[in-house]
């Protein structure tokens, strides 16, 4: 295998796991809405409405955990009773490939001529053991080095969205996604590079805590706490010193909700549905299950056994 062919395996990888972790970071978790409201406890949801079959919204975790992969047999028989399955994006080998292309720095300023020898040290300390990830880092834009930064540490297996894909292609079942990789991946190149970079080098500054923050969050998913996850964010809210970061973080949760909430409706409509999205999006006044909600949705918490 060739030079070029090991680069785009590594950004294959690369990008596999900046999708499923895209909203699930501490980076991105800080700014969630204050109020988790009476949609506060539970991770699967059935959403109903007169004249149509239910449809089934689900919280995920964007990681390769087998506490989140192994699925209670309250989901199974979801997966099982569900005509199709809607994600955020579909992980399609094609379009991470061509997305993870995007990650790369095309203006020839690589990573180091960007950061200190002393943030650079911390970057290395972050993945050592990855020596794959370490010769890709440098050449990535500063936005996606943040995402990286912000991930759990490498896990085996497959994410719970990839999971549930899967699970759903080997059923012969659609699987919809709600937006693609690049609608992700704009969120991120719409911010000039002075900014990435300020974003990096506030992520560097609290790297210890990183492990500390996703081991809570992990904590509180496992509980079906989503009110406690909000709670978390807020705690950990910090001012950041980049004035453009509360604009970027309502592209980043609420006006994502609203464009996911509009994209859904043809699934709801057809009824069987199931809808796995990133748990952070469904609590709060903007959360997924008040904006159905005020729709006229019936939205219902399903206890998991």
């Amino acid at each position: 295998m060739n030079v070029n062919s090991n680069r785009y395996i590594h950004l294959r990888k690369i990008w596999q796991l900046v999708v499923v972790v895209l909203f699930a970071t501490q980076s991105f978790q800080l700014f969630a809405e204050d109020s988790a409201g009476r949609f506060s406890q539970g991770l699967i949801w059935k959403v109903e409405k007169e004249g149509v079959a239910p449809s089934y919204l689900l919280g995920t975790m964007h990681v390769a955990d087998s506490r989140v992969t192994n699925f209670s047999s309250t989901l199974n028989q979801i997966i099982k009773r569900c005509r199709s399955l809607t994600l955020e994006v579909k992980l399609d080998a094609n379009a991470q490939l061509e997305m993870s292309q995007a990650m790369i720095v095309k203006d020839g300023k690589v990573l180091n001529q960007h950061l200190t020898l002393k943030e650079l040290e911390r970057i290395k300390a972050r993945f050592v053991g990855q020596p794959a990830m370490m010769s890709m880092i440098n050449l990535l834009k500063p936005w996606a080095v943040t995402l990286l930064l912000s991930m759990p540490k490498s896990s085996p297996g497959l994410p719970m969205d990839a999971v549930l894909q899967e699970r759903f292609l080997a059923l012969n079942k659609p699987v919809y996604q709600l937006e693609s990789p690049m609608e992700q991946i704009d969120i991120f190149e719409q911010l000039s590079v002075p900014v990435q970079v300020a974003m990096l080098k506030e992520t560097i500054a609290k790297i210890e805590e990183i492990d500390l923050v996703l081991k809570a969050t992990m904590e509180k998913y496992l509980a079906e706490d989503i009110g406690g996850l909000l709670e978390l964010n807020n705690e950990l809210l910090v001012d950041s010193k980049v004035d453009e970061m509360p604009e970027f973080f309502k592209d980043i949760i609420d006006r994502r909700n609203l464009k996911m909430l509009k994209r859904m409706q043809q699934r709801l409509m057809e009824g069987n549905a199931l809808i796995a999205i990133g748990a952070l999006h469904l609590p709060g006044e903007q959360g997924l299950l008040s904006l159905l909600d005020a729709l006229g949705y019936q939205v219902t918490n399903v206890v998991q056994l």
